[in-house]
């Protein structure tokens, strides 16, 4: 429920708080109640539906409890019963308004009652805050009532919000969408609004972006008006989109100056300042909200964000000052952000004790709310670090089990994976990762966090679990640092289980991410295995590696250096600065200062900091760093800003790695992201030398797959598929196990069924069709028709069946039932062709597409059922469907009627059918040479040769393209001509 209002609104629309939806659900009008009784209870039915009228409902309640009790077989019982569902949903007495509406249901009252049962039913549920039992009665309710001006947009906002409740977004924001169609419904602007609300909790920023702006745009008149305008703005804010923002929030400022918004967007406006680094203009903005906005009570809050901006410019004693101030805030949440910023502001600075100690009284302030979860996440870092790390493990626990906000619990888990992976407790530290896979949106850390549950999987002492996992990552296309987590597990995996790739994987990690925190583990790995296996030459090389490439790496990686890379691979970027600024300061090994340098440019990237990322790269530039270590830090800070959206400064990274003479590990990283970046500017003559260059100069490149698709597309954009063509081929044979290998075969076959040629087609569609690639449902189904060209129905039908079993709830998988029962009636399988289409019939259709397709399964069960020599059954199925307002699924429908009443009835019963539908489908001329030709075959069981002579030749002069005209000529020559029959003759 949405407040008093949302159920006024909904009695309203059922017809049930205004005198003429009264007397319109009763059958008489207004005067009706007023009426004498003409029949024991109606006095007393009338007086409770005049309370219901008026608004009184817990005197309705009451009146109309008392009238069921007495008469419970009275005519109007059913709907005195929703009337007292309706008051006491009115008085959120939700327990017993869901009693009624189910006792009205278990009558099985007509439609008319049924649907405001049903919508009372899924309305208390929601009340009830069970609203999983809600979508059921909804979704059949909208159903029911999808035209009706009156219940249908009740029922689209409440079954939007059950969808809502339980998870389902996508299909919630359709059910709100729906009440576009209802414009004028007082439900239309709230259900609009939580389109954007639906969307945004499924991680689709842009559809709630622009669903928020048409919102403020089209109900400007109305106050949630400035509530979506910021809405819209804080997507913006999170897309990067600066300018749509600031318009945004300036929309409310200048359109609802008097609106309780127009302080949170002048709060705003300091804000995205602030992300820019325009701190004057930041604390000039939230001056004014102040100033501008007295009574608002937003000035602490503005005075926080101003000490925000001293912080972010590093005026570290203004920050502490200001941040001391406001811990006496009377609010605990300004007091607690205020307190939290002062630890995170003296940890900037190095200052350890301020920090931890403000932390620690945080951590201790349940009423700070969030903040007081986050202290204990900074706390639980600090003491993860001590040799006993127990306390952080129980702070950790705590604040998961408080059920924080998703970006907290994410945060919690994390860190909490990591201390019990530092500990040896592989078994909990699984738990906590395995905890980031199923997440809508997706987490950006759930690939990384797999290739932690298969290194715990190797520590349990299960290395084909853990080779598996890690295998199935690497078939997908993945962060450098990532592939290289997965190929030591991957490696180390299979040296346990004695398997001959193990030395080649390991190997893979040292030349191709030498840098990687998992190249030392790799190294360490591979020489215990030279060792073990006598490889001597092989161990004394890898030694003078491991001395050379990682002796201060090894020392350094439980200490600041290791901390701040993991801070930065989970996202945490302010800690990870301040982990680097340490490393480059203090850091006892040069190289190991360098490597935090180069570090702190990515971080400041991934924060958008360009100055800054400038500045660490020019100070490593000007420090000699060894080889190949400038070009990674060039190409790292690209790869940041690519993430953060901002593209042209990735592209000029990539670039300045290029220049940098970079290591066969990066050049090809840098020259695939250039390319690719220079191709979506359109600028493809710039792009393809740089993708054409990866591919001669670096052949062994784990890239040289993603440059060939990249190329490709790159021709297929500009419409010259010739060119093509060739890479793709390429790309399927050379890199057959790549993950782009089935999406560049899916290609090829698209080709070659735009061609005609289905043959062809089905050989690319069958691997990729058989991978494990995103493109597998289509290149399934594409199998499935391509082979259906061709005529071999038993491969399309197992194609078909295929993508249905492996993707039950894919999105061509209701299709694919269909084409796969179709193809097993044409192999004469009805047994099993039934269940698929029984099997799309038992889903509820949702849209026009779907409705069609559960018509077209309709039509194949009866089939199927004809086949089986059920033909009452048969023909029950296709009654209401042969209808010529449903096209050419109408007249197969009605084609499977008439043999129904032909194989139980005869010809003469039927012949009337078959002319029926030649009549009623004549835009359809091959379903019209069917009806023909079935109908000269009854008048030639009826023994009128003539006729059915007649009527074969007409199908041969009408439609002599079609099938049926073949079988008509084959007809005439096997049946000789007779003499005409008498004018009159019987058909008996």
């Amino acid at each position: 429920m949405h407040g008093n209002r949302s159920k006024l609104l909904w009695i309203a629309a059922l017809g049930l708080a205004a005198p003429c939806g009264v007397g319109a659900l009763s059958g008489g009008g207004t005067a009706w109640a007023q009426e004498a009784a003409a029949a024991p209870g109606d006095a007393e039915y009338s007086a409770g539906i005049a309370l219901v009228a008026q608004g009184k409902h817990a005197e309705a309640a009451a009146a109309l409890e008392k009238f069921l009790t007495a008469f419970p077989k009275h005519a109007r019982a059913a709907t005195a019963r929703l009337r007292l569902g309706a008051s006491l949903l009115a008085l959120e007495r939700g327990e017993p308004a869901r009693a009624a509406f189910q006792a009205v249901l278990d009558e099985k009252p007509p439609a008319d009652l049924r649907v405001q049962a049903l919508l009372g039913l899924g309305r208390a549920h929601v009340a009830l805050k069970t609203p999983a039992p809600a979508v059921a009665p909804l979704t059949e309710a909208f159903r029911l009532s999808e035209q009706d001006v009156d219940l249908g947009p009740a029922d689209n906002a409440a079954l939007g919000d059950a969808l809502l409740a339980v998870g389902q977004y996508g299909p919630a924001a359709q059910g709100f969408g729906r009440l576009s169609d209802f414009p004028m419904h007082p439900e239309a602007p709230r259900a609009s609004f939580m389109v954007g609300e639906a969307h945004r909790l499924a991680g689709s920023r842009s559809d709630a972006a622009a669903a928020f702006r048409a919102v403020a745009e089209k109900y400007w008149r109305l106050p949630i008006a400035p509530r979506a305008a910021l809405a819209a703005a804080e997507e913006f804010v999170a897309l990067r989109q600066y300018d749509e923002a600031e318009s945004e929030y300036r929309r409310v400022l200048q359109m609802h100056t008097e609106s309780a918004a127009a302080p949170r967007a002048q709060l705003g406006l300091g804000r995205l300042a602030l992300i820019q680094g325009k701190y004057a203009v930041a604390r000039s903005a939230y001056t004014a909200a102040i100033l501008v906005y007295p009574q608002a009570g937003i000035g602490p809050e503005a005075e926080l964000r101003i000490a925000d901006t001293y912080a972010a410019e590093r005026e570290h004693a203004e920050a502490v000052k200001r941040y001391t101030a406001l811990l006496a805030a009377k609010d605990p949440l300004i007091a607690g952000e205020a307190r939290y910023s002062l630890g995170q502001e003296h940890r900037r600075a190095g200052e350890a004790e301020p920090a931890l100690a403000a932390f620690k009284a945080l951590a201790a302030d349940p009423a700070a709310g969030r903040w007081s979860q986050l202290a204990r996440l900074r706390v639980a870092e600090a003491q993860g670090e001590a040799a006993d790390p127990a306390p952080a493990v129980a702070a950790l626990r705590s604040v998961l089990a408080e059920k924080p906000e998703r970006a907290i619990r994410e945060d919690a888990a994390w860190l909490l994976g990591e201390i019990l992976l530092r500990r040896n407790d592989f078994a909990a530290a699984e738990e906590q990762f395995k905890s980031f896979s199923g997440e809508t949106p997706p987490s950006p850390r759930a690939v990384l966090a797999e290739a932690h549950v298969a290194r715990a999987r190797l520590e349990l002492g299960d290395p084909a679990g853990a080779a598996a996992r890690a295998a199935a990552l690497l078939k997908s296309e993945v962060e450098p640092e990532v592939r290289a987590a997965a190929l030591v597990t991957l490696g180390r995996a299979q040296l346990r289980l004695k398997q001959e790739p193990a030395a080649a994987t390991l190997r893979e990690v040292l030349d191709k991410h030498g840098s990687s925190p998992a190249a030392p583990v790799a190294a360490q790995a591979l020489l215990d295995h030279y060792r073990a296996d006598r490889k001597d030459p092989e161990a004394q090389a890898l030694e003078a590696l491991i001395a050379q490439r990682y002796g201060a790496v090894g020392k350094a990686a439980d200490g600041a250096l290791e901390q701040a890379a993991a801070h930065l691979r989970a996202g945490r970027t302010d800690q990870a600065i301040e982990g680097f600024l340490r490393a480059a300061d203090s850091h006892p090994d040069r190289i190991g200062r360098l490597r935090a340098r180069a570090a702190l440019a990515e971080a400041y990237a991934a924060q958008n900091k360009p100055a800054q990322a400038d500045d660490q790269l020019a100070q490593l530039a000007k420090s000699a760093p060894p080889a190949g270590l400038l070009a990674r830090a060039h190409a790292g800070t690209a790869r940041a800003y690519e993430k953060a959206g901002q593209p042209e400064r990735a592209l000029a990274g990539y670039q300045a790695a290029l220049a940098a003479q970079p290591d066969e590990e990066t050049a090809p990283l840098a020259l695939l992201r250039a390319g690719s970046l220079l191709a979506d500017a359109k600028k493809h003559a710039e792009a393809a030398p740089l993708l054409q260059e990866l591919i001669g100069k670096y052949p062994r490149s784990a890239f040289v797959p993603d440059a060939l698709y990249e190329l490709a597309w790159r021709h297929l954009s500009a419409d010259t598929p010739d060119k093509a063509r060739p890479l793709f081929a390429r790309l399927v044979k050379e890199f057959p196990t790549h993950a782009l290998a089935a999406d560049a075969g899916f290609r090829l076959g698209e080709e070659e069924y735009r061609a005609g040629n289905y043959a062809a087609a089905a050989a690319h569609y069958r691997p990729a069709a058989e991978a494990s690639h995103p493109v597998a449902e289509k290149a399934g189904y594409k199998l499935g028709w391509s082979l259906r060209r061709t005529g071999d129905h038993a491969g399309a039908a197992k194609a078909f069946a295929a993508v249905a079993a492996r993707f039950p709830k894919g999105e061509l998988t209701p299709e694919s039932r269909v084409r796969a029962g179709e193809a097993y009636l044409e192999l004469e399988q009805e047994a099993s062709a039934l269940p698929e289409f029984e099997a799309v019939l038992a889903r509820e259709p949702q849209t026009e597409a779907e409705r069609t397709l559960a018509l077209e399964a309709r039509v194949g069960a009866a089939h199927a059922y004809l086949m089986k020599g059920d033909f009452d059954k048969a023909r029950s199925l296709v009654e209401e469907a042969a209808d010529p307002a449903k096209g050419w699924i109408g007249a197969r429908a009605h084609m499977v009627r008439a043999e129904a009443i032909f194989l139980k009835e005869g010809a003469k019963a039927a012949l009337a059918e078959y002319a029926r539908g030649a009549a009623r489908f004549g835009k359809f001329p091959d379903a019209v040479a069917e009806f023909r030709y079935r109908a000269a075959e009854c008048y030639e069981k009826l023994g009128n040769l003539p006729l059915a002579r007649k009527t074969w030749q007409r199908v041969v002069e009408l439609s002599g393209e079609t099938e049926w005209a073949a079988r008509s000529r084959e007809k005439l020559k096997a049946s000789p001509a007779a003499p005409k029959a008498p004018a009159g003759a019987s058909l008996r």
